[in-house]
């Protein structure tokens, strides 16, 4: 198989062609309590909603430094500012429940 080189205007239309066919994944925020990240997005995905979630950490070293996380929540909205709610919602819960285990 041989490689050939596209000029950019070239390039730049099959980026957005590529873009257009299969979509890619709207942007993110999020806040980091413990290794857990409360995210929600910032960009409405392909079926117009915005969503909530979390991750945890998981495998060796996932309390002190972790690099792998895994999906534990996922909740789809119709408003951006009502996901970011949901987000800090369970980010709250979540310190409360890990501030009371220590004290």
């Amino acid at each position: 198989m041989t490689t050939v080189e596209m000029p950019y205007e070239v390039q730049k239309l099959m980026n957005k062609l590529w873009t257009d066919i299969v979509g890619r994944e709207p942007r993110y925020r999020y806040w980091e309590c413990d290794g857990y990240m409360f995210c929600w997005t910032t960009e409405k995905d392909r079926s117009g909603k915005y969503y909530a979630f979390t991750y945890r950490p998981y495998g060796k070293g996932a309390r002190t430094n972790p690099t792998r996380w895994k999906l534990t929540q996922k909740t789809a909205f119709a408003k951006r500012r009502i996901a970011k709610a949901r987000a800090y919602d369970r980010l709250v819960k979540f310190s409360n429940r890990n501030t009371e285990k220590a004290g």
